[in-house]
């Protein structure tokens, strides 16, 4: 009997059984269910010892009120991330901003994901390689570059520990100590490349080297490197000849991981980088409401205390957006207005990945610090402004049926943009919406949608990453 083989069997069998419990896990309503009873899905920012509890002394109705819905969903401030090596953050911060990686020498992560853009970077569908200009004046070139499908996710509290699933679909997931990607040679407790997936703490230790092998962002659409083998020898060819091969970065690795030969760095030594310096270059958490929470009632003004309240009971914004991230890390559909370009192609969401028709137009939730920096919003950019997303999620209904392309969209891009009319597929993603109250329409008030949107602009802001 080969015991290695069977317990290899064993290990695959598990984590197979459990990847599918974890995707239905994040697609069904228990989400919605456990924050109706102040209870978080997930709490991954904060162990179980949360250290001595916050003394409130409130001395309005509102601040009463607020410490009462502070107590009942359990609400914490958001902690700070693990510390990091310098020399590590260095070297990340080194690739992010670096365009050698990229197929044309044009793009690095900062031309999607720019500071003064609130980690994005203004469009509605980001332009990678082959794109010319920066924002407002981006655009795309055809036959040199092409829009990307889905809006750049922002990178606030991004890459902490524990944080187990990526992208809009979730399709990078990290469970059970094992990664899962579209790469089977880096995915699964037996990888062919288990070297880099040994390197692996999380999803976003995964997240960032998969720009680098997408024609639409690092690859670029006439890449010679297309012509080798795999993935991963993608990768290890990008180490070698664009990293590497330089004084410079040998340098940067070797003080970075000081117990590892230059000849044993691999593709995952890169994006390990990455997400050190992502994480505490663009931590976001000395906000108003945060200070609210560790006991300031005075940090917000009475317009977002009112705005709070509206977020967590008539806007029922806490549904998804809860835990100290504010974010579940769960997948909804919020009835978002599908654009995309001519000719249409529907997007499936979280369905493309899962193959289960109940994900269908069922995306990530982000997180909201910063919200106010980082227009357009939504998975596909759909509303340039935070009014038409809070109008939009007060009447769905009317919302998609009204709809109009921001008019400077178009400018950016040869190919023409469109959204989906279809009325069918349109009541779809509205029955895919969880939450009973919002398929109805949520009845908000002009004074509390002002309210909700002050607490979301103001109370949630923290500029502070513009000075590290």
């Amino acid at each position: 009997m080969n015991i290695k083989y069977w317990s290899r069997l064993l290990i695959t069998t598990l984590f197979l059984s459990v990847l599918f419990v974890v995707q239905f896990s994040f697609t069904n309503c228990s989400d919605y269910q456990a924050s109706q009873i102040g209870l978080d899905k997930v709490d991954i920012d904060h162990p179980i010892s949360l250290g001595p509890p916050v003394i409130y002394n409130p001395q309005t109705a509102i601040d009463q009120e607020l410490v009462d819905l502070i107590n009942r969903y359990k609400l914490t401030s958001l902690s700070d991330p693990k510390p990091e090596s310098s020399a590590l953050v260095l070297l990340g911060e080194a690739l992010f901003n670096d365009t050698g990686m990229s197929g044309l020498n044009d793009v690095s992560c900062t031309t999607c994901h720019q500071n003064e853009l609130g980690t994005g970077d203004g469009l509605p569908f980001p332009i990678g390689s082959g794109g010319i200009g920066d924002f407002p004046h981006r655009r795309q070139v055809n036959g040199k570059s092409k829009p990307m499908r889905r809006h750049s996710p922002v990178i606030f509290n991004k890459g902490r520990e524990g944080m187990n699933l990526a992208l809009w679909d979730g399709r990078l997931q990290f469970i059970l100590g094992f990664p899962s990607s579209p790469v089977l040679e880096i995915s699964g407790p037996n990888p062919d490349r288990a070297d880099i997936a040994d390197t692996f703490e999380n999803a976003f230790d995964i997240q960032p080297l998969f720009p680098l092998i997408t024609p639409e962002e690092f690859f670029g659409l006439n890449n010679d490197l297309s012509s080798l083998p795999n993935t991963p020898a993608i990768w290890d060819e990008i180490l070698k000849r664009d990293l590497l091969a330089h004084e410079h970065y040998r340098l940067f690795f070797s003080n970075a991981y000081p117990d590892i030969e230059l000849e044993d760095i691999n593709p995952g030594h890169i994006s390990r980088a990455v997400r050190a310096f992502l994480k505490l270059q663009f931590k976001a958490n000395a906000t108003p409401f945060d200070k609210y929470l560790d006991g300031d009632l005075n940090a917000l003004t009475t317009s977002q205390k009112q705005g709070m309240k509206v977020f967590y009971t008539k806007g029922k914004c806490n549904v998804c957006h809860s835990g100290p991230r504010m974010t579940n890390d769960g997948f909804f559909s919020v009835a978002v207005p599908q654009l995309g370009f001519e000719p249409f192609q529907d997007d499936l969401g979280r369905e493309e990945f899962s193959k289960r028709a109940e994900d269908r137009y069922k995306f990530k939730t982000p997180g909201l610090r910063n919200i106010k920096l980082s227009a357009p919003y939504m998975h596909n950019g759909a509303f340039d402004n935070l009014e038409a997303v809070i109008d939009h999620k007060n009447n769905v209904s009317e919302s998609l049926e009204n709809y109009v392309i921001p008019s400077q969209y178009q400018e950016h891009y040869e190919e023409v943009l469109t959204v989906d009319r279809d009325p069918a597929r349109n009541q779809e993603r509205i029955q895919q919406i969880d939450v009973p109250s919002m398929r109805e329409g949520l009845g908000l008030t002009d004074q509390e949608k002002s309210d909700l949107l002050d607490f979301l602009r103001e109370g949630l802001l923290d500029t502070s990453f513009k000075d590290r």
